[in-house]
């Protein structure tokens, strides 16, 4: 690295993502100041089987404020601790290596963190998936600057409900801030170690500002998200969830408003899940899951986009027909063939229809058992 001294550091974890991280690295290179030395881009390889590295090497050569670091594959969570580590930048960007900035971003951004001094700035997400770019809005104000009280109070309810303001890479965060605070993410977990990062980030921020445009592109291909939904993938999603209920006592927010936005959290993100189980058992035993039911029963909450839970509980009853034509009725509106697909609402109406027993027997055993740690 020539440069010793930057403004701003993008922290870029990559593993297997030959596809799309030269347009990744373009983006972060291509940047308003990096030229100048105001920004320094991280590339962390999080031991890629593929070209990856080599691609971000060859990058290396030709960039001098691009540096990459190898490292055994660990996770995103550790990648990223491992670029917060060698960064040097004033403010830290994360991106992650298949999405890419709008050329302005970085410098849009540091000229808002010396307007305002927020430790931590907002802004959007452009979506873009087969062909359709969609933006992703938050319904707060541009240019609004909070302080803690306004975070607690207009924010953190939010993220609760399972907002887009949970994911780290749509915040630009003062370093010293995080430093100071040992805010890191949660090395190990399989799923929602973002929203951790980004809920501990929220509980301890002084001040924190918003810009209304997309800065930031998140493309979704095949490989994007996790399909495969295995028991730890549970564990760490729902476990998170958990964390956001016991934790609203601690921090002052108990109060229940808050507490059914994280039921109905707890409920979308458990039934977002079933389709994706790694198996018919795994997807039985999460729809068994108490705190899911008893997050469901406390609120007759009924998430959008989402009918499983609905579905299976019809069946165990023994309300056959109220399950098929919820089934029915829904595939009619196209909610779920448009979310999930053609074959996965077939694959959970069969569920469903063809193997009640299993499903009435699989919650009953859950309620005699008592609540998943």
């Amino acid at each position: 690295m020539k440069q010793k001294k930057s403004v701003a550091t993008i922290i870029i974890p990559c593993y297997n993502c030959e596809k799309y991280l030269g347009r990744c690295l373009d983006s972060a290179v291509g940047q308003e100041g990096v030229e100048h030395g105001q920004v320094e881009v991280i590339v962390v390889d999080d031991g890629s089987t593929d070209h990856s590295l080599d691609i971000a090497r060859a990058y290396e050569k030709h960039e001098p404020f691009l540096r990459v670091i190898e490292q055994e594959n660990q996770g995103v969570s550790a990648a990223r601790n491992a670029g917060l580590e060698a960064a040097q930048g004033q403010y830290i960007l994360f991106l992650d290596a298949d999405d890419w900035l709008e050329k302005d971003a970085v410098s849009l951004l540091l000229q808002a963190a010396k307007e305002t001094g927020a430790q931590v700035i907002h802004f959007l997400l452009q979506y873009e998936r087969l062909g359709q770019v969609t933006l992703v809005e938050n319904g707060i104000q541009s240019k609004t600057l909070m302080d803690k009280e306004m975070i607690r109070t207009q924010v953190m309810p939010m993220v609760l409900s399972g907002s887009k303001l949970n994911s780290s890479c749509l915040n630009f965060y003062d370093r010293v801030f995080l430093n100071q605070n040992s805010i890191r993410f949660e090395e190990g977990r399989r799923m929602a170690e973002d929203a951790r990062f980004v809920w501990n980030v929220l509980d301890k921020a002084e001040s924190m500002y918003f810009i209304s445009r997309a800065l930031y592109h998140y493309f979704y291909h095949t490989s994007s998200a996790v399909h495969i939904i295995t028991k730890k993938h549970i564990e760490d999603a729902l476990g998170y969830q958990r964390h956001l209920q016991d934790s609203l006592s601690k921090m002052g927010l108990d109060t229940p408003q808050n507490r059914k936005l994280a039921r109905q959290g707890m409920i979308a993100m458990g039934l977002d899940l079933v389709p994706k189980a790694a198996n018919k058992e795994l997807a039985l035993e999460l729809l068994g899951d108490q705190t899911i039911w008893k997050a469901w029963d406390e609120d007759g909450y009924r998430p959008k986009g989402a009918l499983a839970c609905l579905i299976a509980k019809n069946a165990c009853e023994g309300k056959v027909k109220n399950a098929y034509f919820a089934l029915k009725i829904y595939a009619w509106k196209r909610r779920w063939i448009r979310v999930w697909g053609k074959d996965v609402f077939l694959q959970v109406k069969n569920a469903v229809l063809h193997h009640i027993s299993d499903v009435k027997r699989s919650i009953s055993k859950k309620f005699v058992q008592g609540p998943s740690n």
